[in-house]
C-alpha cells in the first residue's frame, strides 16, 4: 500500500471550517451531554458553508472532534428527484367536522 500524503495546512485556515474556540465549547457541551444523565445541551451552532438542508448541529459536532488525519465519509441519501411544491390554490383536505376556513366564529 503506498501511503498518502497529508497536505500541509494552510496559513490561516481553521480545521473542519470551525475557530479553536468554537470546537471547544462543542466539545464540553458534547461531555455534559454524555456525562451528566438527562441533560439536554442547548446548543446554538455557528453558520458554516454547508447546503440547506443538511443540518449543521451534526456537522459541527462531527467537526468538533476530527482530527487533521482523520478521514470523514458522507453519504448523501437525499432523494434524487426534487420535492414536489403543492400549488398555491391547493391545500390539505380539512379534518371531519371542522368548520368551513371563513366560516364566523361561534356563539354560545
Amino acid at each position: 500500500m503506498n501511503a498518502q500524503a497529508i497536505p500541509a495546512r494552510e496559513a490561516g485556515y481553521n480545521f473542519a471550517y470551525l475557530d479553536e474556540q468554537t470546537k471547544r465549547m462543542i466539545r464540553r457541551a458534547l461531555l455534559k451531554a454524555v456525562a451528566i444523565p438527562g441533560y439536554q445541551v442547548p446548543f446554538g451552532g455557528r453558520e458554516m458553508p454547508l447546503p440547506y438542508g443538511w443540518g449543521t448541529g451534526g456537522m459541527q459536532l462531527t467537526a468538533a472532534i476530527l482530527g487533521a488525519d482523520d478521514v470523514l465519509k458522507v453519504i448523501d441519501q437525499a432523494p434524487t428527484t426534487p420535492p414536489t411544491r403543492c400549488r398555491s390554490g391547493a391545500s390539505s383536505p380539512a379534518p371531519p367536522g371542522s368548520p368551513p376556513p371563513n366560516a364566523p366564529p361561534r356563539r354560545r
